[in-house]
């Protein structure tokens, strides 16, 4: 994947803010942008937010069928200003809720 679908959460004052993969926000673990980009680190060790193209992209899907979840409160989605960005512990969770058993009960 990509880092252009990363975000990173800011925290001071109490407030919650996100601001894209830039230089400057990468300085708490220096090197991770290097990691993201070749793979040896994800997303989630990161503690990043996904946007929509990076969320269809590790569902399998197309922007708009992640667009359409969100309309209908199916997967869970944070609000940036009027952006919509996903925990990648929310994608991991809807995809367990859409796990089903095989007929014959294994796994």
């Amino acid at each position: 994947m990509t880092d252009h679908g990363t975000y990173d959460l800011h925290q001071s004052d109490g407030e919650t803010t996100a601001s894209t993969g830039s230089r400057a926000s990468w300085v708490e673990r220096p090197g991770l942008h290097r990691e993201l980009r070749s793979g040896r680190a994800s997303v989630a060790d990161a503690g990043c937010l996904l946007d929509v193209p990076a969320a269809a992209e590790r569902l399998g899907v197309t922007q708009r069928w992640v667009r359409r979840a969100v309309a209908e409160r199916r997967i869970s989605f944070v609000k940036v200003g009027r952006n919509v960005r996903f925990e990648p512990e929310a994608i991991s969770r809807y995809i367990e809720r859409q796990r089903r058993p095989a007929r014959d009960g294994t796994v």
